[in-house]
């Protein structure tokens, strides 16, 4: 057997310079520039708001449980919220409660408010008016100031004579032809002089380059949607969630997972897990019982459950 008595530590040469944890740190990827692009885009478009909406768009899919209705429901129910999910219906009512309380206080604190407004209306156009008639009458008689403007008979005389009087309107066509039609000779170019001009080279005496581009976003600035069209948008309280149908999800800014779906006793899973943003179309719909609608989504058909499970319409037909 043989020894190892020393031990010598060669350094490997690579063929390419090895780059540094500080130049890696600071290099710019493609995912880089497109937000950056984005955030100059975007931002000027939609203002604060670009913001949240940029959150919510690099955040996890949020996934939510759509109870299978022909499992066992209940102990699904129970076992999501012993989990620490909550239905989105209970959430809905909620939301519906604190509606009815403001749109109550609101008509009670109304009418007094409008009253008030009414009242000092008033006040401002009565003293706009005699605004006006000091104004128009700076010295007032004794008697005050008049109430009404009296027209001497004289003055509507002369006005109808001047109506009535007839117009020689070819005389009056001929004068403005004559004294309006002006040639503007400045603007005339003489054939003998000014042709050659028009096949001479001009050399460019600039080059425009990256130092003139203009961004797309900078034409935003020049663009008002209120002006040019008014929208006028009206908030609809009148929404009706499915009886039938349980969504549970978790709280928000929490994106965990939910547990994996058991067979229940008839032989189906006990729930679906779906996008939440895929369920809110349907509910949008607000699907009536026999309404036949066409699923022509290209997802395994979550859609399609829902809208069966929410108004136990007919099946979908999907392409």
């Amino acid at each position: 057997m043989l020894k190892a008595r020393n031990v010598f530590m060669l350094q490997r040469r690579w063929k390419g310079g090895k780059k540094r944890w500080n130049a890696l740190q600071f290099k710019k990827t493609n995912c880089d520039r497109a937000l950056e692009s984005f955030d100059d885009f975007y931002g000027s478009v939609y203002g604060t708001r670009w913001k949240n909406m940029r959150v919510a768009l690099l955040t996890e899919h949020k996934y939510i449980a759509m109870v299978n209705n022909f499992g066992d429901t209940e102990q699904t129910c129970s076992m999501l919220e012993m989990d620490g999910a909550i239905n989105v219906k209970s959430l809905i009512n909620v939301a519906r409660e604190r509606l009815d309380g403001k749109t109550d206080n609101s008509v009670s604190t109304k009418l007094p408010s409008s009253n008030n407004v009414d009242s000092k209306l008033d006040a401002l156009l009565k003293k706009q008016q005699e605004r006006e008639m000091a104004s128009i009458y700076p010295s007032a008689s004794e008697d005050g100031m008049p109430q009404q403007l009296n027209y001497n008979s004289s003055e509507k005389n002369q006005s109808t004579q001047e109506e009535l009087e007839p117009q020689d309107f070819k005389q009056s066509l001929t004068k403005a032809l004559e004294e309006d039609v002006h040639l503007d000779e400045k603007r005339l170019v003489d054939p003998q002089f000014g042709t050659g001009g028009l096949y001479e080279y001009m050399p460019a005496h600039s080059i425009k380059g990256m130092e003139d581009w203009v961004a797309e976003s900078e034409h935003y600035k020049y663009y008002k949607t209120n002006d040019a069209f008014p929208l006028r948008i009206e908030l609809e309280d009148s929404f009706q969630f499915p009886e039938h149908l349980a969504l549970y999800t978790y709280e928000m800014g929490n994106c965990s997972n939910f547990k994996a779906p058991k067979k229940c006793l008839t032989g189906v899973l006990s729930h679906f897990l779906m996008d939440g943003a895929s369920t809110l179309p349907p509910l949008f719909l607000q699907i009536q019982p026999g309404d036949r609608v066409l699923d022509a989504c290209a997802a395994p058909g979550g859609i399609a459950r829902e809208q069966a499970a929410a108004r136990h319409a007919r099946v979908p037909v999907r392409l």
